[in-house]
């Protein structure tokens, strides 16, 4: 596949943009490319000796995989930073397009190997057709539909230490009907990411994954409903209260007596 990630020694990061116009390589530089079947590495020898450049390659590949402007109002993508320490990986995008497919397609990009230790923030995929596991990406592109799309986003961490998640701190060139949500699957905190750019948390010793989810969710037009109101005694001579709501939304409860004095107030995110 036509992506080269070209190692950054001064930042401990690839460069970015994942994919290059040449196959001209920096001299020195540590470079890595995914090939899906056993391949040969062809080098074209330099024309002159001496400090003249090499010859190029004639073989340029079709257009820039990370798309930063769209024509296409409905088409929109959000950048993803994991932080540790002094060490980032700062490239990871997730978004829809109009050239997408189904499943993988030519406008993903697999996540690139990283030296130990180092933090990687990668979007993992569902198993083929045949139950081959799938390679990790670094850029997930999907179709643009007007159901909820879910990403399975994991943080590798092998410093210890506290992560640092950060995304698009501007989120208005997002249509106005995206509804972008991160869910940590370990804590089942939600964290809206209009109003929020970023998330930590805190990483144990040794090598720790964290996986999360991006919910994308078409905004809701219809008022917000509440049903199933219900109240359970415990054994500690208190209540539960439940319910359901028709969708996501911050919520605050403030109970009563039937007098209208107020006994406590309650809050939760949902």
């Amino acid at each position: 596949r036509p992506n080269v990630f070209v190692w950054n020694g001064d930042v401990q990061d690839y460069d970015g943009p994942l994919y290059r116009t040449s196959d001209q390589i920096p001299a020195w530089a540590g470079f890595w490319i995914y090939a899906e079947a056993e391949s040969s590495l062809v080098f074209s020898s330099p024309r002159f000796l001496g400090p003249f450049p090499s010859r190029s390659s004639s073989h340029q590949a079709s257009q820039n995989r990370v798309i930063e402007s769209t024509e296409d109002a409905s088409e929109w993508k959000l950048r993803f930073k994991a932080t540790v320490g002094d060490r980032e990986d700062r490239i990871n995008v997730i978004g829809v397009h109009s050239r997408a497919l189904t499943g993988r397609d030519s406008i993903d990009v697999e996540e690139p190997p990283r030296p130990s230790p180092s933090v990687a923030l990668y979007f993992d995929q569902p198993q083929s057709d045949i139950g081959r596991s799938l390679p990790a990406l670094s850029q997930d592109f999907r179709q643009i539909t007007r159901s909820r799309q879910v990403w399975n986003m994991v943080v590798s961490n092998e410093l210890g230490g506290e992560v640092d998640i950060t995304w698009d701190a501007d989120l208005s060139r997002l249509p106005n009907d995206v509804k972008p949500i991160l869910v940590d699957l370990v804590s089942g905190q939600r964290i809206y990411m209009r109003t929020n750019s970023h998330y930590r948390y805190q990483s144990g010793n040794g090598k720790n994954i964290r996986r999360f989810q991006v919910v994308v969710d078409p905004q809701m037009d219809s008022p917000l409903r509440i049903f199933g109101l219900r109240g359970v005694a415990t054994r500690n001579q208190g209540m539960t209260f439940g319910f359901n709501l028709s969708h996501d939304a911050n919520i605050s409860c403030t109970l009563r007596t039937l007098t209208g004095r107020v006994v406590k107030h309650l809050t939760a995110s949902h």
